[in-house]
């Protein structure tokens, strides 16, 4: 079997792409402006069982919004994005593309600021597991 990453976080991808109206990146250019959504760092585990191979993946989802001029400030914006991704991802089957279901659920959300006083970072745990 080769990564649970490599099949899991593509479907995870498109199921953001579908709920969200802000960018999703596993890398972000330079010029990108906020606000987007991240993935990353992944953790993987076996889990397997006797009669089948598993894999454990645990995952991270960042809100990455910035407080505009004149516009909004606070957390608004990035708790808005992160129930969306709570809407996409929170006790959800998806199917890989070798159509194995796999159920995800949100872990952890934890809210936290960033040197640039003006920069907020919303971080979401996810947990998964897939087996063959």
């Amino acid at each position: 079997m080769a990564s649970s990453a490599l099949e899991v976080l593509p479907a995870v991808w498109v199921a953001l792409e579908a709920a969200l109206a802000v960018p999703v990146y596993d890398y972000v250019p330079e010029t990108a402006a906020m606000p987007y959504v991240t993935f990353g760092p992944t953790i993987e585990t076996p889990f397997d069982a006797h009669d089948h191979i598993g894999y454990r993946l645990v995952f991270e989802v960042n809100v990455w919004t910035r407080d505009e001029p004149g516009g909004a400030r606070g957390a608004k914006t990035g708790l808005t994005i992160a129930s969306q991704i709570d809407a996409a991802l929170n006790h959800v089957d998806l199917t890989t593309a070798d159509a194995d279901v796999f159920h995800v659920w949100v872990s952890s959300t934890d809210s936290m600021g960033d040197p640039d006083p003006q920069i907020r970072r919303i971080r979401k745990e996810c947990r998964t597991f897939l087996q063959r």
